[in-house]
């Protein structure tokens, strides 16, 4: 599986556990909201019934109206019920006598009245078991409670209509909000996959050799800033291959004028046409001198890449390495009509450092100088000590080292 339909999946399941989420919290919600709609409204009912329980009580003066026989009575209990008139059983005028008699039983009560200090009166109650307590009142006076089983769920009437159909509703809202949100999620995934797929598709075409290759950076983002750092990889690699094109061309290069010259002068000593004498061998081992710096410096090179650079530190004195140099270094520059000027403390300054390293170093700032500086200029070298370092400070006159070399 890609990573574009990972991510899809990922987002889609996340949106679909939410909405899963807030599916069971609503739900839970509005059944808790019926049930305590339910017993209120049940209070406001109950509390009618404390008033007509209250002026039974005033007419009777105790409670000795509490009686299933009591007409009055049963039918204040039928209101407290909640049960309509429309569900007992009608018969037919004349039907009387092949009607069986029914005994009549007292219907199951769910109401209790207690008294004043909550002892039951009628009915059972389970101190045990919440309850929904509506005081019984006379002349301001309490005298008495009723007391009604709380509801702890819907399981009929219109309230139980109402919330299948919120259910319903919920359901549909939900199975709707997962399609949007499995569109937005496929999008989303696509637009945050595009620029990746692109940066593969640069290391693809990089590990094919073409260093050319760029990627749309115009993203203001994390994936924006790594498609810039690409490109500049990729065109810091273009360089790089195209230097070290040109450094295997200057190479052959060098190489090949010291070989030529070397294998001239053999074969013209060889041929009778140069004598073999101390002056020939000479100018032959000066060009082999060449070839072996040649290729000692192909070695340093090789070594630099692969980051295999050998050093011996010593403390080393750059007063003295620069005084022993002085005349190579006038030497060197004067076969290119320069004039190399040293302005060297008359203190030690010494240096944790490479010595062959720090000359070889120096050697080559010279010599690059004197390969791009107008005859007659100058190179002024001068060290000074810092605090904590020192500083070798070495200029030339114009033109200098152009920018791109």
């Amino acid at each position: 599986m890609n990573i574009q339909y990972k991510l899809f999946a990922a987002l889609l399941l996340t949106c679909a556990l939410l909405i899963a989420s807030l599916f069971v919290l609503m739900r839970w919600s509005i059944d808790q909201g019926m049930v305590d709609y339910v017993n209120t409204r049940k209070i406001d009912h109950l509390e009618k019934v404390s008033e007509q329980i209250a002026h039974r009580f005033e007419e009777n003066n105790d409670w000795r109206f509490l009686d299933h026989r009591n007409r009055d009575w049963r039918e204040i209990i039928r209101q407290s019920e909640d049960q309509p008139r429309s569900h007992r059983k009608h018969h037919p005028p004349g039907d009387e006598h092949r009607r069986p008699k029914e005994k009549r039983r007292p219907p199951k009560m769910k109401i209790a009245i207690l008294d004043a200090d909550k002892n039951d009166l009628f009915g059972r109650f389970n101190p045990n078991r919440p309850h929904i307590l509506v005081p019984i009142k006379s002349q301001q006076q309490l005298i008495g409670w009723i007391a009604y089983p709380k509801r702890k769920d819907v399981l009929e009437g219109f309230e139980l209509h109402f919330i299948e159909k919120q259910r319903s509703a919920f359901a549909l809202i939900s199975g709707i909000v997962l399609l949007l949100a499995a569109i937005v999620a496929f999008l989303l995934s696509r637009h945050l996959v595009r620029p990746i797929r692109a940066i593969a598709h640069g290391a693809h075409q990089l590990t094919q050799g073409n260093y050319k290759v760029t990627i749309d950076a115009t993203r203001h983002d994390e994936l924006g800033e790594l498609a810039r750092d690409f490109n500049e990889l990729a065109n810091t690699i273009a360089n790089n291959d195209e230097a070290r094109k040109r450094w295997l061309a200057d190479t052959s290069h060098e190489l090949r004028t010291p070989i030529a010259i070397l294998k001239g002068e053999l074969e013209a000593m060889l041929d009778g046409v140069r004598p073999i004498d101390e002056k020939n061998i000479r100018s032959a081992h000066e060009e082999i001198e060449q070839l072996r710096l040649l290729v000692d410096d192909l070695y340093e090179l090789s070594n630099a890449d692969i980051g295999a650079l050998r050093y011996r530190k010593e403390c080393v004195d750059l007063s003295e390495l620069l005084e022993s140099r002085q005349e190579a270094l006038q030497s060197q520059a004067q076969q290119a009509n320069l004039t190399v000027r040293l302005h060297i403390p008359a203190q030690p300054i010494e240096v944790w450092a490479d010595y062959g390293r720090i000359k070889q170093l120096i050697g080559n700032i010279i010599n690059n100088a004197c390969k791009y500086t107008d005859a007659g200029g100058q190179v002024n070298l001068q060290l000074t000590s810092q605090q904590e370092y020192a500083e070798l400070l070495i200029e030339d006159s114009a033109p200098g080292v152009p920018e791109n070399s």
